[in-house]
């Protein structure tokens, strides 16, 4: 952890209060112990949505969270998050490796940070913040790719749902949403390759699945076949590594599509989060666990509403927290 200087959560990313949290307390052993918990706990919790949510899980996952915000922020510091109203923007500025961290789920005053604030990640020495408003900047070319997946039966409504908020959102501006027609013309690695460095704004919805330690996005699937053998169909990583250039935003709406490959260093596993940040995707926005289809498109329509209002990408982000968890029930996270 000698990567790691310190980790500042801070208000508008220019005002106090701040929180800075020492490398001591994120190297300490138990922190590790209770982040693996917390993501076991995540996956349960979801699992459990089929059957509209499970309250012991959910309660569960509160308390190791619970345990966590104990571990990495002083009384003190509980204090000065708790003395912020509801909205307000937070930004957590960290080395790559600290952002496995589920700093959005920490507790303050029984709420999690991330129902409570506006919440941008930023890497150490990088200029992305998800916090900053959305309409800083044109959304240019918008491109909206839908694997062609065989089991995904909600991704043509979701690809509507997109292209039309975005169209309402460039309305003030030059962009124009564009997106391939998909039924006539599958998703193939070529066409995701030419988006990533050709478009401003980029949404993709469809499978991640576990390649050889990395989430690759899988981009034909109708057969059903989520196998690890790698295949011309599947984007992974590794394959940004010759790209200089990528989108200001990406939604990576796929399972895990956000997962960190691990925290040790000797390792040097890409992942899109650190390849994407690379190349200056401004704000990326994706799942760190698998989801179930039904509970990313309550988000991902009440995010895409809030952006077609021009809030800002931490607080579209919230809203849509708080929304979907109010129609998928008291027990759901996401």
């Amino acid at each position: 952890m000698t990567e790691t200087t310190l980790l500042a959560v801070t208000i508008n990313a220019n005002t106090t209060p701040s929180v800075k949290i020492s490398p001591e307390k994120i190297a300490d052993p138990r922190v590790e112990s209770a982040i693996q918990g917390v993501y076991v706990l995540l996956r349960k919790a979801g699992d459990a949505t089929l059957n509209g949510g499970d309250k012991r899980s959910f309660q569960k996952l509160t308390s190791r969270c619970e345990t966590l915000t104990k571990l990495l922020l002083s009384i003190e510091q509980q204090q000065t998050l708790e003395s912020l109203h509801t909205g307000s923007e937070l930004t957590i500025e960290a080395a790559l490796t600290c952002h496995q961290i589920p700093w959005e789920l920490l507790r303050v005053n029984g709420q999690f940070l991330c129902e409570r604030f506006a919440i941008g990640r930023i890497v150490t020495g990088q200029k992305n913040n998800c916090a900053s408003p959305s309409t800083d900047s044109s959304p240019g070319r918008c491109e909206v790719l839908i694997a062609d997946t065989w089991d995904l039966v909600s991704t043509n409504t979701e690809k509507t749902i997109v292209e039309r908020r975005l169209r309402q959102f460039s309305h003030d501006y030059p962009g124009v949403v564009q997106s391939p027609k998909m039924k006539k013309s599958p998703l193939t690695t070529d066409i995701i390759r030419q988006a990533i460095q050709q478009s401003s704004w980029l949404h993709f919805a469809g499978h991640a699945t576990q390649v050889n330690g990395q989430r690759v996005l899988c981009l034909n699937d109708q057969d059903g076949d989520t196998s690890e053998q790698a295949s011309p169909e599947q984007l992974s990583p590794d394959d940004l590594q010759a790209f200089d250039v990528s989108p200001e935003v990406v939604f990576l709406n796929a399972c895990g599509a956000l997962q960190l490959s691990g925290r040790e260093k000797e390792t040097q596993q890409r992942s899109f989060v650190s390849e994407l940040l690379r190349l200056g995707t401004h704000w990326l926005i994706g799942p760190v666990v698998p989801v179930l289809d039904s509970q990313t498109r309550h988000f991902v329509t009440e995010f895409y509403d809030a952006i077609a209002q021009h809030c800002s990408m931490g607080e579209a982000v919230r809203r849509a927290r708080v929304e979907a968890r109010r129609k998928l029930g008291p027990y759901n996270l996401l």
